[in-house]
């Protein structure tokens, strides 16, 4: 638990951006840094919010060397996740499904727009 706190007190990190819903995050550290980041995130077990501790299991899913690629790689994953948890739309689909789906594109476009802000 102490060497994720060390390492992020010693490295230079910024989170730029956490999406809660979708439990996504974006993480900036130096390229001399990023190898101490990434374990300490492995090693990541609990987090507190509030006065509860919660669990969690970080993983590393993608390294990249430019804020261009982060954001690429972050829509990529949130239209990964979005079409995972779609089944698809046939012709006959009724009209709430249809709006259904055209909300969840819709909160998909703000999500994307969110990371380019942020990246």
């Amino acid at each position: 638990q102490n060497y994720g706190l060390v390492a992020g007190a010693s490295s230079e990190l910024k989170v730029l951006l956490y999406d809660s819903e979708h439990r996504l995050a974006i993480v900036k550290t130096s390229r001399d840094h990023y190898p101490t980041v990434r374990t300490s995130l492995t090693f990541l077990t609990q987090i507190k919010q509030g006065g509860d501790a919660v669990k969690v299991a970080a993983a590393t899913l993608s390294v990249c060397g430019s804020s261009r690629t982060a954001r690429n790689a972050a829509c990529a994953e949130l239209q990964k996740t979005f079409v995972n948890s779609q089944r698809p739309l046939n012709d006959g689909e009724s009209p709430k499904r249809r709006k259904t789906i055209e909300k969840g594109l819709n909160d998909l476009e703000q999500r994307m727009k969110h990371v380019d802000s942020c990246v």
